[in-house]
């Protein structure tokens, strides 16, 4: 638990041009890697947030192995700008064409109905992957945070899931469980599929107790 920069959450995108930013470095490097390891880091792990007040989604967290970005949907789809910048990077990545890229995530039928209300144009999403399919029969009935323990040795710290998300600014406790609510959805991919998991310092640290929710 180390509280040096590299351990800090990861801030809101908010801005159009800070997403744009990322379609390269982020979104499409991965494209780049040589057909030996690119089954291997084309992983993406998707989650997302939202509240009562929330019409859509308020948070959308998209993981690779190495990075969190989390991006402020309610500030992005609010704007042309906004909405034509989500539909360059999370619309083409959720719809890989090339069928190159698999996004992760757990259960996440709701959140992509949510998300099609954020992000009007989003057509297809062709790349996701519900890890829930992939869990053995006795693992389905589980949550994320029971097949964290299984997979990990981790439960998942689901404190915040039922907390404020249209506020801003977020909490330093919600940035980190948006963040690690798409990363472990790669890590237990990964695991499921007998993939090495990076040795990275960067990566989040699943929380050694789980609190009960309320939702």
């Amino acid at each position: 638990n180390n509280n040096n920069n590299n351990n800090e959450p990861p801030q809101l995108i908010s801005k159009p041009d800070q997403l744009l930013q990322l379609q390269s470095s982020f979104f499409s490097s991965t494209f780049s890697q040589t057909n030996s390891v690119q089954s291997n880091n084309n992983l993406f792990g998707m989650d997302a947030e939202w509240d009562e007040e929330t019409n859509g989604v308020a948070v959308l967290q998209i993981s690779n192995r190495q990075q969190v970005i989390l991006l402020d949907m309610k500030a992005l789809s609010c704007t042309k700008e906004g909405q034509e910048a989500l539909e360059r990077t999370v619309g083409a990545l959720l719809d890989d064409v090339n069928h190159e890229t698999k996004v992760i995530g757990f259960s996440c039928g709701q959140d992509l109905s949510r998300l099609r209300i954020s992000i009007p144009n989003l057509s297809m999403t062709r790349a996701v992957v519900d890890l829930q399919t992939m869990l053995p029969t006795n693992l389905k009935k589980y949550g994320l945070s029971r097949i964290c323990n299984h997979y990990l040795g981790r439960p998942l710290d689901k404190a915040e899931q039922c907390s404020f998300w249209s506020a801003r600014p977020l909490t330093e406790p919600q940035r980190a469980y948006a963040a690690l609510d798409a990363w472990v959805c790669i890590a237990v991919y990964q695991k499921i599929n007998n993939i090495p998991l990076l040795s990275n310092p960067k990566q989040p640290q699943i929380q050694t107790t789980v609190l009960p929710s309320s939702c």
